[in-house]
């Protein structure tokens, strides 16, 4: 016998998740617009509903989704800022709890030192609105949430 945990309700059954003929039905959009040869916008945004077909919500599926993010690129630097809203999760299964919305704020800065062949060097801040996140399609989605504002540097190389 399988049994699957909601750790979140400390729920653990046999019958917790089981198969059924489901429909899905969503959309997914991104649209770039070049500025100019060192600057683009886009927009973007995603959307998935899903349901079985005998009636109820399918567990573990994201809320809609939508930003924009703007690139730039001067010589060998590079930038980019990107802001995103996740909606609150409420189309959810009968053991699910809601999970609410957040925004999201990150920026790279990079800078390549021999062209564009050569290693470069990277600052990324994620989070920078240090929002609590909880990820609707995670099996912990209540437990842990994702991480808080956060920096990161790095020498990325490709060989």
């Amino acid at each position: 016998e399988i049994r699957f945990c909601d750790w979140s309700s400390d729920v653990c059954s046999s019958d917790l998740y089981t198969q059924g003929d489901a429909e899905f039905t969503g959309m997914e959009a991104e649209a770039t617009y070049r500025v100019s040869d060192a600057l683009s916008a886009t927009v973007f945004g995603d959307y998935v509903r899903a349901e079985l077909k005998a009636g109820g919500n399918l567990p573990r599926i994201p809320a809609a989704r939508y930003g924009m993010r703007l690139n730039a690129n001067v010589q060998a630097v590079s930038g980019e800022i990107e802001y995103y809203r996740v909606n609150e999760q409420d189309d959810i299964a009968g053991f699910e709890a809601v999970t609410p919305g957040y925004d999201m704020l990150n920026l790279t800065l990079s800078f390549s030192i021999r062209g564009e062949t050569g290693p470069v060097m990277y600052l990324r801040g994620s989070n920078l609105l240090d929002e609590v996140v909880w990820n609707h399609a995670s099996y912990l989605a209540h437990v842990v949430p994702l991480p808080g504002r956060g920096v990161t540097a790095g020498l990325r190389m490709s060989f």
